[in-house]
């Protein structure tokens, strides 16, 4: 049996995978250009501040500069070299992940909603079989197992469709990001536009981390249900009718998975110290990358200044340098959710 969730994702990962391999290359072309130009600046105004002898770093952090900056371009520059060495990685990690916790011997889309399936098919079987208990002539009974599969039959499928979008948002987003590898990615070999690529891979993480964590509600969720489908299967209709503890149980197992599942953003989130959740992650993981970038940028420039002024320049220097880009970006992102 062909699963709906499993084709679709996996119809949807081929198609992701081709548009990031295109648009990757595409990026890499327009900007390289331009990192090679900003490095040789980078390299004429250090060798002229090392003459000058006005150089503040020391032998070791210039090395490390250069020698990320080595590292850095190979990688992020060249789109096999990212694809071997980042994106298939964090892919690997996260279908790994997901599969484990699924209880799959194998770790692939495919596979992951073979045991969903499975356990989901087997409750309907399950109440299906009430009804062999009863009479042909006792309606009242079989209205009630009705009543049952119809509420079971909404409840699940609510939860099957919000654990596949879930996951297919989470990749979606994952690979939003990932596109723009080469100009985040460049931002690492120099410490002052450090703070942007350690944002924009913080986010790139918590995206790859929310299918796992996904994975995990769900991998409970079926405990749960195959225990609620042993107990149904034992159930005496003629002795205690159709309404038990069973089927009330197995009710709740799905009420309770989709507010879980609500929450399986959040935990990324909070492991990662970013902003991705719910329905508006996209747009708090676009303010993370920018906004983190410029928090950590504003403190280092507000550092800087106060090492230089004295007195109550140095509070101004701090004030602007922290709390200003703070309380731009804060208003800028509340402009944008329409608070302001």
């Amino acid at each position: 049996m062909v699963s709906v969730g499993g084709s679709i994702l996996v119809l949807m990962m081929t198609t992701l995978h081709e548009y990031f391999i295109e648009t990757y290359v595409t990026i890499i072309d327009s900007f390289k250009p331009l990192t090679y130009f900003i490095l040789g600046l980078f390299i004429v105004y250090t060798g002229y501040r090392f003459f000058k002898g006005k150089i503040q770093e020391t032998a070791l952090e210039f090395s490390f500069t250069c020698l990320a900056v080595v590292i850095v371009f190979g990688i992020f520059l060249d789109a096999t070299l990212f694809e071997e060495w980042i994106y298939e990685p964090i892919l690997s990690m996260m279908t790994g992940l997901m599969g484990l916790v699924m209880g799959n011997d194998s770790f692939s889309f495919a596979s992951l909603f073979k045991p969903i399936d499975g356990a989901f098919g087997s409750i309907f079987k399950a109440i299906g079989k009430l009804t062999s208990q009863m009479d042909s002539w006792d309606l009242g009974l079989k209205a009630q197992v009705f009543i049952i599969s119809t509420l079971m039959g909404l409840t699940f499928a609510v939860l099957y469709a919000y654990f596949t979008v879930l996951i297919i948002v989470s990749i979606f987003s994952f690979h939003v990001m990932v596109i723009f590898g080469p100009i985040f990615g460049c931002l690492a070999a120099f410490k002052q536009t450090r703070p942007f690529f350690v944002a924009w891979f913080k986010t790139l993480i918590t995206y790859a981390l929310v299918p796992v964590f996904t994975a995990v509600v769900m991998g409970i969720t079926l405990k749960f249900l195959n225990v609620a489908i042993s107990d149904i299967l034992k159930i005496d209709v003629v002795k205690d009718g159709v309404f038990t503890i069973a089927i009330g149980s197995a009710l709740f197992v799905g009420v309770l998975s989709i507010a879980l599942h609500r929450k399986a953003p959040e935990f990324a989130s909070s492991l990662m110290g970013t902003q991705v959740s719910g329905a508006d992650g996209f747009m708090g993981a676009a303010a993370a990358v920018t906004g983190g970038g410029l928090m950590a940028a504003g403190a280092m420039g507000g550092n800087a200044a106060m090492d230089k002024l004295g007195g109550g320049a140095k509070d101004a220097a701090k004030y602007i340098g922290q709390n200003g880009l703070i309380g731009a970006g804060v208003n800028a992102y509340s402009a944008m959710r329409g608070f302001k």
